[in-house]
């Protein structure tokens, strides 16, 4: 069991990919169920395909522009925006995890579409820090 299965929203992306109660597998798992108990998909057998993107900080500053959450659909694309960091906070840039702004994530029929779809969805967002 990988415990960076949970955290920077991967949990609820790979929910919305395989289309199962991830978390409560987990814990399930964790309760002592055998893995062949949890009834999961075969990944190489899935018609869908996602990609996660992080925005990050790209200087120190304040936030003092971001979009909220945001869920959508475009080209049979499921696209979502959650942010990480809260507007009017105050971060130095680390050039890690913790200048992550927002994490996109798309789930789609193919890997061209959804990044496609991912690109265009990410062209229209915008964040703005102050230093």
């Amino acid at each position: 069991m990988n415990d960076r299965l949970i955290g920077d929203r991967m949990d609820l992306i790979l929910t919305g990919l395989l289309g199962v109660p991830l978390f409560a597998h987990v814990i399930r798992l964790h309760f002592g169920e055998p893995l062949a108990a949890l009834d999961l998909p075969d990944p190489a057998a899935l018609n869908r395909y996602a990609r996660v993107e992080y925005v990050c900080a790209d200087q120190s500053g304040r936030l003092t522009a971001a979009p909220g959450p945001v869920d959508t659909v475009h080209d049979g694309v499921r696209l979502s925006c959650r942010p990480m960091r809260e507007v009017g906070r105050v971060a130095e840039r680390t050039g890690t995890n913790r200048d992550y702004l927002a994490a996109l994530h798309g789930i789609g029929p193919d890997p061209d579409t959804v990044r496609a779809a991912l690109t265009a969805f990410r062209d229209d967002l915008s964040w703005t820090i102050t230093g």
